[in-house]
């Protein structure tokens, strides 16, 4: 139940010990989605999700019988991940585009191939991935195809028959191809997006280079501590803007979502990084550092997960005007 409430969190638009930072393998996983950029990327997580039963058989049968656990093991990690693939503009092919629907789709002839052409992927429903452009939006997508510097980014995750996930893989071939469940998908020209689609297709495309304001927003914790936690993470706001600052230099387009898990004694003990949607290596370890310095209301033993926001807002021009995205 806790990690379906830290999901809902990521896709809503929200003197003490010191706290030792600590990596959150076992529930960022399935959050930050995973580049498969090379072959040796596609091929790794190809492998992964191969049955067991395709396993060549070596060693005694204790042997085997671990490697089979290993590999069972992996395969659900697999299983439950997200994936982040781009397309170049050679491989899209766009439907007919009828202005008074403002709406921007693929056509059923458009090969996804991704990682240097050694991924091919359909998704498993709505192949089109359709985004809303008006004209002016739809004609900045089809610039920035014509001048080959369009891309169409796809987040993924794999579909819900465990028993059917496998990738197809002829003998001898360095391709594979492996059906999908788009979570989110943006055109992009270079690092700026262009629409969006999909899961934060309410997000503004708007850049922090184009006038966008950033804004921090504090969520009330899940899982106790009450409104004192939120209060206090507050108090530490224009050091978490001066992270969302810094990352915005280096990506104008960067928003999202980090959930921080305190763990409070009288004080915070430790704190990891629970869910992330923002994805910025830098600016999670700039947050963590800011939370580690909190001042938390003593007396609590709680374990508590504090939602941070971190928010583009459109310029007034902007905020009433068509940008591609609604």
């Amino acid at each position: 139940m806790l990690s379906l409430a830290l999901s809902l969190v990521l896709a809503a638009p929200q003197a003490n010990p010191a706290i030792a930072a600590e990596a959150s393998p076992g529930t960022a996983a399935p959050v930050a989605a995973q580049p498969l950029e090379s072959l040796s990327q596609v091929h790794a997580l190809c492998e992964s999700l191969n049955p067991s039963e395709r396993l060549i058989r070596k060693g005694d049968v204790v042997a085997q019988a671990r490697a089979e656990a290993e590999h069972d093991a992996r395969r659900d990690v697999a299983l439950s991940g997200r994936y982040r693939v781009r397309i170049p503009a050679g491989r899209l092919r766009f439907a007919d585009y009828d202005p008074g629907e403002e709406q921007l789709a693929l056509s059923k002839r458009a090969v996804l191939a991704a990682a240097g052409g050694t991924l091919r992927i359909w998704p498993v429903e709505d192949g089109g991935l359709p985004v809303t452009a008006d004209v002016a939006a739809a004609q900045r997508i089809m610039q920035a195809a014509a001048r080959k510097t369009l891309a169409l980014a796809i987040t993924f995750t794999l579909p819900d028959d465990d028993d059917e996930v496998a990738c197809f893989h002829p003998n001898g071939s360095d391709r594979y191809a492996l059906g999908i469940e788009p979570v989110g998908w943006e055109y992009v020209d270079g690092e700026q997006v262009l629409a969006r689609g999909g899961e934060g297709s309410d997000r503004p495309i708007v850049t922090a280079a184009q006038g966008a304001r950033p804004r921090i927003r504090v969520s009330d914790p899940l899982g106790g501590g009450g409104r004192g936690l939120r209060s206090a993470v507050e108090a530490r706001e224009k050091d978490l803007e001066g992270c969302y600052q810094r990352a915005l230099r280096q990506n104008p387009g960067l928003d999202g979502s980090l959930v921080a898990e305190v763990d409070l004694g009288g004080g915070a003990r430790s704190v990891r990084i629970a869910a992330d949607s923002v994805q910025d290596e830098t600016m999670t370890a700039c947050v963590t550092g800011v939370i580690s310095r909190v001042e938390f209301p003593r007396g609590q033993e709680v374990r508590a997960d504090l939602p941070i926001h971190f928010i583009l807002e459109p310029p007034p021009a902007e905020s009433g005007s068509g940008s591609g995205s609604r």
